[in-house]
């Protein structure tokens, strides 16, 4: 039981670690937003920008988790940021 433990701690500080990440990537997103807004007609979704990023996910995948279960990941985040940098107009 003290693995189990020991386990779930390692989990509960890569979670933490994970949450700071996520967060100052949407901060950053917000930043990006902010620039955006300064077009007299904003454009917040870029495909090929998001193309980059997904390739890019796939390319650096080492496992074990699968590409498509990743780039499902990924998406959402995109998906996240990118709301908020829309909301801000």
């Amino acid at each position: 039981m003290k693995n189990l433990k020991e386990f779930r701690a390692r989990l509960d500080k890569i979670d933490e670690q994970l949450q700071d990440l996520l967060n100052q990537r949407a901060s950053i997103a917000l930043e990006i937003g902010k620039e955006k807004c300064k077009d007299k007609s904003p454009v917040f979704y870029c495909p090929e920008r998001e193309a980059e990023i997904l390739e890019a996910v796939v390319k650096r995948n080492k496992g074990p988790i699968s590409d498509t279960d990743l780039l499902d990941i990924y998406k959402k985040i995109m998906a996240v940021c990118l709301a908020l940098q829309s909301h801000q107009t």
